[in-house]
């Protein structure tokens, strides 16, 4: 190519002076002429979807342009294409973002969508904000979104919009350590579906109502609760959540020491989530197969099944997930004596979850860290971050979570030598 044929910019900054200067019609001109020269090469735009559900099913058939569909939509807006296209490039935008696990860009694109769009498209595309956000990891956002999608569904009487949001918040609640408030929405989710007559729903919804009864220390509650979710998964085809609650069963066996029955319900939902190429939920699994490892005394497994979690975590971008991971690998390199690696993995995930506002990730890193500060000889800055961990999770009435960090302190300040530290009070 001739030089005077194309402009490479060095830098961002070039870039936008040499914008800056083109008059504002004469910008507006160049992003319809980039909108037109894109959509001629690859055929059009993709075709339009159906009305806009608040989850997340897939943008439909690949098509060529998706390679260009953030930048479609910013010349469509720039460009000042007509309403109906400016709402259609935005949504498909949003949608490969998604499909892409590119959560940050896909709340800022279904903000955008969401100011273009019908009351019912509103209230979609600000669950599906919420949803992204939750995604990224942060919270704020995902709350202020999942709140005025609430509002929106509300507003139109929708009762099936309204579950699905409750479900949501349900699951920001849990994430971030509020077990009650989380039983709450679940209960509210229930109650909807049941009225709407969502079976699918109705079973989604069940399993989060389940997992919120075991995280605060109600475990036959919570095996009652997802073994009536799962008929109504399996007759829905929802393969995802079916895989979601063999998992939270795995998790209730292995803590109550079934552990073959655990190993084989991992197995079933591992199974599930990679033949639908699911590899947030491969994540997930491998990452609660690794405690397992440990309680079958198959060390050699623990680091290496942990480290592949971490890296489909990364992949997805579900950092939530891959600070729990690494937790869980910092407290294996602890008790395998090096102090130095746990403790930047510990460093690593507090950081995250002050960043987050996830409470209980908190609670549970000071935990694991005041046992790391025992063993090297530092007991009572051991004791201090262990009972400020504590105080946390029974402030947020994690009370399983609670239990399991007794039981661990017990332990290893008899390794260290130590009296047993205060196991705290939970607040009337």
């Amino acid at each position: 190519m001739h030089a005077e044929a194309a402009y490479v910019f060095r830098h961002a900054l070039l870039r936008d002076a040499a914008y800056q200067l083109q008059l504002p019609a004469e910008r507006v001109k160049g992003h319809a002429t980039a909108f037109a020269v894109i959509t001629d090469l690859c055929g059009g735009l993709p075709p339009e979807g159906g009305p806009l559900d608040p989850t997340a099913p897939p943008a439909g058939l690949p098509h060529e342009a998706d390679a260009f569909a953030a930048e479609l939509a910013v010349h469509a807006g720039r460009g000042l294409a007509s309403p109906e296209v400016c709402r259609r490039t935005t949504r498909r935008a949003a949608e490969v973002a998604e499909a892409r696990h590119r959560a940050e860009d896909a709340c800022a694109l279904w903000q955008e969508h969401a100011a273009l769009a019908d009351p019912a498209g509103r209230a979609a595309a600000l669950c599906r904000a919420g949803s992204a956000a939750e995604w990224s990891s942060r919270s704020a956002v995902a709350r202020r979104m999942i709140a005025r999608s609430l509002r929106e569904y509300r507003g139109m009487g929708d009762l099936r919009g309204a579950g699905i949001v409750c479900t949501l918040l349900a699951e920001h609640h849990r994430t971030a350590g509020r077990v009650e408030a989380a039983l709450r929405s679940a209960r509210r989710a229930v109650a909807c579906f049941q009225a709407a007559r969502e079976p699918r729903w109705h079973g989604i919804a069940l399993e989060v109502e389940g997992i919120s009864h075991w995280l605060a220390g109600r475990p036959d509650e919570a095996r009652r609760v997802i073994e009536s979710a799962l008929p109504l998964l399996r007759a829905a085809g929802d393969r995802i959540h079916e895989a979601t609650c063999l998992g939270d069963l795995a998790n209730i066996d292995h803590k109550q020491g079934r552990l073959r029955e655990a190993e084989e319900s991992f197995e079933q939902s591992f199974r599930i989530f990679e033949d639908i190429g699911n590899r947030r939920g491969m994540g997930q699994v491998l990452g609660n197969l690794a405690l397992l490892y440990g309680s079958q005394e198959r060390t050699d497994l623990i680091r290496p099944t942990l480290e592949r979690a971490i890296g489909i975590h990364r992949e997805v971008g579900n950092r939530h997930s891959e600070s729990i991971s690494q937790v869980n690998l910092a407290n294996h390199l602890r008790d395998l004596g090096d102090f130095a690696g746990s403790g930047r993995l510990y460093d690593a995930a507090l950081g995250f979850a002050l960043d987050s506002g996830s409470r209980r990730l908190e609670g549970i890193v000071k935990c694991c860290r005041g046992m790391l500060l025992t063993l090297d000889s530092r007991a009572a800055e051991g004791r201090e971050q262990w009972e400020e961990g504590a105080a946390l999770l029974l402030a947020i009435g994690a009370r399983h979570d609670h239990g399991v960090q007794v039981e661990a302190m017990k332990h290893y300040c008899e390794v260290a030598g130590v009296p047993p530290f205060d196991e705290g009070r939970e607040r009337a």
